[in-house]
C-alpha cells in the first residue's frame, strides 16, 4: 500500500489509476449512462428567505469538486418541478466560468433546487458511480475536452448538448470503485503530508522564535 500512494503521490494521478483497472476498454457518452438537465430558470431576482428552497448556484461549487451544502442560501417564491430538485448522490456541474467542475451532492434531509446555468446529472443506477463520474470530469480528460468545446469570448460555457456528447471510459462497477478508493487514498495522504508541513512550519516558527529571545 506504501508503493501505491508514493506513485499517486508523484506520477501523473489519471494515468496511473487507469493503469490499475483492469478493463477501460469500454467508451460511451456521459449521456448513455446519466440524464442531464438544466437548471431552474430565475426569470427576476432571488429573494433569500429562511422558508425558501433550499437553492444551490455556481459559487456554491468550489474548484475542487467540493458541494458547500452548509452555505447553501434560500430562495422564495420559486415553484421548481422535480427535475430541478438534487438529492443524495445526483452530480451538480458548473457549466459557466474559468473553470468547469463538477460535484457529487451528499448526504442531505431536503431537496437542493439546481439554479441555471448549472446542470443538474443523474446517473443511471448500476451503470456508473456518481464518484467516479466527477472524478472523470473533473480530471485530465474532462479539462481537455472542455478546453476544445467551451463557447462565448467573455464567459466560457458548455452546453447540456455538449455535456451529454463528452466521451467517458466506463470499466466494471467494481473497477470503478477502486479507482475511488486510489482517489480517496491519495486525498487523504494529500491532505496528512499539508498538516505535518503546517505543524513543522509552527514549530520552526517557535524555535526560532524563543532563539532570539535568548539572545
Amino acid at each position: 500500500m506504501r508503493n501505491t500512494t508514493k506513485n499517486l503521490a508523484f506520477a501523473n494521478e489519471f494515468d496511473y489509476i487507469c493503469s490499475m483497472s483492469k478493463d477501460l476498454s469500454i467508451i460511451v457518452q456521459l449521456g448513455d449512462v446519466a440524464d442531464l438537465l438544466v437548471g431552474y430558470p430565475f426569470r427576476s431576482t432571488c429573494i433569500p428567505g429562511g422558508q425558501g428552497v433550499l437553492t444551490c448556484f455556481l459559487k456554491d461549487v468550489d474548484a475542487g469538486g467540493v458541494l458547500n451544502v452548509l452555505a447553501l442560501k434560500r430562495v422564495e417564491g420559486v415553484s421548481p418541478s422535480p427535475s430541478h430538485l438534487a438529492s443524495e448522490g445526483d452530480i451538480v456541474f458548473r457549466s459557466r466560468g474559468t473553470s468547469f467542475v463538477a460535484a457529487v451532492v451528499p448526504e442531505v434531509r431536503e431537496h437542493i433546487l439546481v439554479a441555471a446555468p448549472m446542470i443538474l446529472i443523474r446517473v443511471k443506477d448500476g451503470v456508473v458511480l456518481p464518484e467516479y463520474l466527477v472524478w472523470w470530469i473533473n480530471g485530465a480528460p474532462g479539462e481537455s475536452y472542455f478546453k476544445e468545446h467551451a463557447k462565448g469570448t467573455g464567459i466560457p460555457l458548455i452546453s447540456k448538448a455538449v455535456l451529454e456528447k463528452m466521451p467517458l471510459k466506463l470499466p466494471s462497477i467494481e473497477d470503478q470503485q477502486k479507482i475511488i478508493d486510489l482517489v480517496n487514498l491519495n486525498k487523504k495522504e494529500q491532505f496528512l503530508m499539508s498538516e505535518i508541513a503546517i505543524r513543522k512550519n509552527l514549530i520552526l516558527e517557535r524555535e526560532i522564535s524563543n532563539y532570539l529571545e535568548s539572545l
